[in-house]
């Protein structure tokens, strides 16, 4: 299998006198990225799906996603792959920040950890961390990665 996803809702909070209902989204990256399009085809399906339940709820509330993206198999990136990653970034940048409150990225390491950091600091996305294995055990987060 290249990769695995799941999602499901998370929580629902209020941010800015609004209430944001966020969803939780996990997916196991393909090792190294590669192929890329297919994460790059999941991430476009969750956004435009993010887009119709807003569009549903009449300003009620908003749905985000919080991603949590396992990693750990990847240990470098292609610069054909980071071209891909880059350039769905720059067309899809205002909808990927409307649709995405989070990213938490697992690795295995600190060098990794570094990598990622660099990868995704160049992209656009803010709001992200990025953690190693001890820290899914510390923060309790065994119900979204396996360690």
């Amino acid at each position: 299998m290249i990769h695995n996803e799941d999602h499901s809702e998370h929580e629902t909070c209020s941010k800015k006198n609004e209430i944001v209902k966020k969803l939780s989204w996990k997916y196991r990256m393909p090792e190294n990225c590669d192929p890329i399009e297919i994460f790059l085809m999941h991430l476009k399906a969750k956004i435009e799906m993010i887009e119709r339940l807003n569009h549903e709820s009449d300003n009620k509330h908003r749905h985000q996603f919080h991603i949590m993206l396992d990693a750990r198999d990847v240990n470098r990136v292609s610069a054909a792959v980071r071209m891909k990653m880059d350039s769905f970034c720059k067309t899809f940048l205002k909808r990927i920040e409307n649709a995405i409150c989070y990213v938490t990225i697992l690795v295995t390491g600190e060098e990794q950890r570094k990598k990622m950091d660099k990868l995704y600091g160049n992209s656009g996305i803010e709001e992200y961390e990025i953690i190693l294995p001890s820290d899914v055990v510390t923060r309790n987060l065994s119900d979204y990665f396996s360690v």
